[in-house]
């Protein structure tokens, strides 16, 4: 486990703080998730407190292709016409932690489903926002990214590689 230091200031930006004796906090730490000998997955984690009732907290993962040594991008796995069966498999493996205040299906003017939001679709489909592990790939949706609130936190789909394989592109393999 690799942690960055700690930075705690005192004073703030006086835009944005009208107290000089504030006490604020930037943190990021950087986690190795998964490494293969093809593929790596970080989770990047930062936090920023600048006042309030509560600092902010999100997680990006960085995935990186060793083979091709640069970042890996979704459409080197899957062609864009499969996207849309990653969004709707995402969607079935959902685990909100409070499903009704969340926006993660748009409805019409009846209230009836018709597909799923566009927050969630455009979320799902930012590979910055996946994990890869062993076994799966995770996909996170932040606070807000989904409207529901603070208190809400993060929310996640697990993807079973055994779900993905038959999406990939023809001589693709997941990151295992």
């Amino acid at each position: 486990m690799m942690r960055s230091t700690k930075k705690i200031y005192y004073g703030g930006s006086q835009e944005l703080h009208d107290k000089s004796d504030c006490r604020c906090q930037d943190e990021t730490s950087i986690f190795r998730a998964y490494l293969s000998d093809r593929f790596v997955s970080v989770p990047i984690n930062s936090y920023e407190y600048n006042g309030g009732p509560h600092g902010w907290d999100e997680t990006y993962y960085l995935n990186i292709d060793l083979e091709r040594g640069r970042v890996a991008e979704l459409e080197d796995f899957f062609q864009s016409t499969r996207l849309p069966k990653i969004v709707a498999l995402c969607r079935r493996n959902f685990h909100p932690s409070n499903f009704d205040e969340l926006e993660v299906d748009a409805r019409d003017a009846s209230g009836k489903i018709v597909s799923v939001s566009e927050n969630f679709r455009r979320t799902a489909l930012e590979l910055a926002n996946w994990a890869f592990s062993q076994t799966r790939a995770q996909i996170r949706f932040g606070i807000g990214d989904l409207a529901g609130g603070y208190a809400q936190g993060e929310q996640y789909c697990t993807l079973p590689y055994a779900d993905l394989r038959p999406l990939l592109k023809p001589g693709k393999v997941l990151p295992p």
